[in-house]
């Protein structure tokens, strides 16, 4: 199947990197089904919610399990410079509608801290 999108620059946290070496598993296995607008294990609203980013230009998420049976997120950000692979239960939820650009350094430093954790 064709990308449906760019992942531009992939990062991934410590913990995602250590979930996935521990079940011999290759990120790129799952951001190829990303890329393809296979979401993995997220609800239908979420599926609805990627389909209309696609359209209009929104972050994207994706959330799937290891075979060790890890849950991760791939998200990608609505500028489509860059995707964050990072485990899915660090305690945050992506905002999918309409993101607000982030106005102060304090609110920048929060979203660095939200990807930093895991």
């Amino acid at each position: 199947m064709k990308p449906l999108f760019t992942l531009g620059q992939v990062v991934a946290t410590p913990g995602a990197l250590a979930a996935l070496e521990k079940a011999e598993q290759q990120p790129g296995n799952f951001l190829s089904r990303h890329l393809i607008g296979d979401w993995g294990e997220v609800p239908p609203e979420d599926v609805n919610e990627n389909e209309f980013s696609l359209q209009y230009g929104f972050r994207l998420l994706s959330a799937y399990r290891t075979n060790a049976g890890d849950k991760f997120s791939a998200v990608t950000e609505a500028d489509r410079l860059s995707t964050c692979v990072l485990l899915a239960d660090i305690g945050w939820t992506v905002p999918k509608l309409h993101p607000v650009p982030l106005a102060t350094p304090w609110e920048l430093h929060c979203v660095a801290i939200c990807y930093l954790r895991a």
